[in-house]
């Protein structure tokens, strides 16, 4: 079975390419890829090895529900106070006095 899996994907587009041939192709033959059957059938082999190809994972979003071991963790900068001012609340631009 693990076999056919791999195999499959080519012999549908080498199945596919030669139909392209076949059935539209190119009438006096000086198309590169469609002029000639196995050119055609290679192409289409290609294209299906190309379906063997790893795609992106989906990632799965963590439950919004579930409550994790971290969420009682507070992280250091969210008490911080911000770049413009210091701890006393003054500002620290350079244009005030």
């Amino acid at each position: 079975m693990h076999i056919a899996k791999k195999i499959l994907p080519l012999a549908l587009g080498a199945l596919a390419g030669f139909a392209y041939w076949y059935f539209i192709g190119c009438i006096n033959g000086s198309c590169p890829i469609t002029g000639k059957w196995y050119t055609s059938t290679l192409y289409g082999t290609l294209v299906g090895a190309s379906w063997l190809l790893p795609g992106k994972k989906k990632v799965v979003p963590a439950d919004s529900n579930a409550v994790s071991a971290d969420s009682n963790v507070v992280s250091a900068d969210s008490n911080a106070a911000p770049a413009d001012q210091n701890l006393e609340g003054k500002s620290n631009n350079s244009h005030e006095s």
